[in-house]
């Protein structure tokens, strides 16, 4: 995405009149083809305009760099103002994007100088193409089924961590939870973004500590204590098992949404697992939140 300077969100709306004209283009086209379409400039001419165009070094007036700056400044502020669950923060790579599109813009006009209206309007397409888009609440399947077998091979294997802390709730509303049907925890984008920083931060301390791969549960533990010394809250079993629940599920999301993590050894039990980072992901490009 880091090639791009301008973004532009399709959305497929219902419109009658746009639907029709577009099927009349189309049929059209598959009937007459060449004959269907009445250009008014002929091919020759259009690659001699972007010849022309394509030789010019436009140049920035004094003003026109005020302009730019200032325009610079205002959609940095925006982005400080926004809600954090927008997807797309402007830094200096848009600063570079303004400055190649202004130079693009006065190329597009024949002209050799960047005047402040080029400017202005590449600012506005800036704004224009690169639209709010709000990240939505995510919603977990609790497929109880899975957990409980997850569970059950753990205890098997003799295990001792935060998840043995599920035997005495188990055994007191066992029946209840098996009568109910699958649900969905639900967790907001802050969150997710929150406990998702926390995760990639505990892998990549590990890596640099040496630590090639780790287990899915020794990250879950960590970041559940982590959560619990930031909130200020006392060790509870329901309050544990619940946050848990949250990391896990946000682990799978990164691995099968987001690519971030990779899976380098499956396990029957899935919180052994072994976890590292995914080293095709240019982590400066990701946005978590953060």
């Amino acid at each position: 995405m880091s090639r791009f300077d301008l973004f532009f969100v399709i959305f497929d709306e219902k419109n009658d009149e746009d639907d029709r004209r577009i099927a009349e283009h189309i049929v059209a086209m598959h009937k007459y083809q060449d004959r269907a379409l009445n250009p008014e400039f002929s091919t020759e001419e259009l690659q001699t305009y972007i010849k022309v165009c394509r030789s010019l070094k436009p140049q920035f007036t004094r003003e026109s760099a005020l302009i730019l700056k200032e325009e610079y400044k205002k959609l940095r502020q925006m982005d400080i103002g926004k809600n954090t669950q927008h997807s797309y923060r402007y830094t200096v790579r848009q600063l570079e994007s303004l400055i190649r599109l202004s130079e693009a813009m006065a190329r597009l006009h024949a002209d050799i100088i960047i005047r402040p209206n080029y400017v202005r309007e590449v600012c506005r397409l800036l704004k224009a193409s690169n639209i709010l888009l709000l990240k939505n609440d995510l919603e977990f399947d609790d497929n109880q089924d899975a957990i409980n077998k997850d569970q059950e091979a753990r205890r098997a294997d003799g295990g001792n961590d935060l998840f043995d802390m599920e035997k005495q709730k188990r055994a007191q509303d066992n029946k209840a939870a098996q009568s109910q049907p699958d649900k969905k925890i639900k967790i907001t984008f802050e969150e997710y973004s929150r406990i998702s920083i926390l995760i990639v931060g505990a892998i990549k301390e590990r890596e640099r500590q040496g630590e090639e791969a780790v287990t899915q549960s020794e990250i879950i533990n960590d970041i559940v204590k982590q959560l619990e010394v930031d909130d200020g809250a006392g060790t509870s079993m329901d309050k544990a098992l619940e946050t848990s629940k949250k990391v896990a599920n946000c682990i799978q999301h990164l691995i099968t949404k987001e690519n971030v993590l990779m899976v380098t050894q499956e396990s029957k039990v899935k919180n052994d697992r072994m976890l590292c980072m995914n080293i095709n992901v240019d982590m400066s490009q990701m946005n978590l939140g953060g």
